[in-house]
This record gives structure tokens, C-alpha cells and sequence, in this order.
């Protein structure tokens, strides 16, 4: 019964590899949840290639000056900005945690299947509601109504 649940937390431990992965996913977090800080809002321009080369704003058009604003506590400009910038961000910082979690306890949390079916089923409702998002925006940017530019 002892070598059993040995066994069982000999499995749940990291390897190198997945210590690895997971250093470089919390390195990655850790940037983008940084970045927001780094950047002086209003006076990084930065170029967009689907803009220049169509005149529409692209999916992430204003992201950035959301992230600004979020991190800094301007949470009315954040969602006028980039209406899922401060979700993006929100859900960042937790990711972040979980994988810090994971390092730190060195082993594995994984969710069962059913929590992968949901997770996986609301991650395609959020990137629908984001291309939603963007058509309508685009929509109201043609129409000369949308707030931001």
C-alpha cells in the first residue's frame, strides 16, 4: 500500500523537462504581465502591419493601452481601450500563479478531463466573442462612432 502511493507521488513529481517548461512559461508570463509597466502610455507608438495594409484596426488594436490602463487602476479607459485587454490580463496573472505553483511544489496539477472540455469549451466562446468584438468594432469604426482611434 506505502510503495503504491510512493509510486503515485513519484509520478505527480516534475521531470527536468517539464521543470523546464514550465521555468519558460512562468519566465513568459512574468514579461507580458511586466511589459504594461515598461511602456510610457500614449508615446509608444507601435506599427501595425494588418492596419497599415488594410486601414482597419486588427484584433488587438488598442491591447496595449489597455494593459496600461488596467495596471494602472484606470479601469473605465482600460475597457474603452480594448474591451478584453483587462480579461487577457487578469487571466495572466493567473496563470502565472498556477504555474509559480507549480515550481515551487514541483509536481504536477493537471484538471481531469471534464475540467479540459470545460476550459477548452470556454476558451472557443471567449475567442468567438473576441472576433464578435472586433467585427463590431470595425463596424463602428466605419460608421465613424467608436470612442478610441
Amino acid at each position: 500500500m506505502e510503495t503504491k502511493k510512493k509510486a503515485e507521488a513519484e509520478r505527480k513529481r516534475l521531470s527536468r523537462r517539464e521543470t523546464f517548461v514550465l521555468f519558460t512559461e512562468a519566465l513568459i508570463l512574468f514579461s507580458f504581465l511586466v511589459f504594461p509597466f515598461l511602456t510610457d502610455h500614449g508615446r509608444t507608438a507601435t506599427r501595425c502591419a494588418f492596419h497599415e495594409l488594410t486601414g482597419l484596426s486588427c484584433p488587438t488594436c488598442g491591447m496595449s493601452r489597455s494593459l496600461w490602463a488596467w495596471t494602472h487602476l484606470e479601469v473605465r479607459e482600460a475597457f474603452i481601450m480594448h474591451l478584453f485587454g483587462p480579461v487577457v490580463y487578469t487571466t495572466a496573472v493567473i496563470l502565472f500563479f498556477l504555474v509559480l505553483g507549480q515550481l515551487l511544489a514541483g509536481r504536477k496539477i493537471r484538471p481531469d478531463s471534464l475540467q479540459r472540455k470545460r476550459i477548452g469549451k470556454l476558451l472557443f466562446v471567449f475567442l468567438e466573442a473576441w472576433v464578435f468584438y472586433w467585427f463590431l468594432r470595425m463596424l463602428l469604426e466605419y460608421m465613424n462612432i467608436w470612442p478610441v482611434q
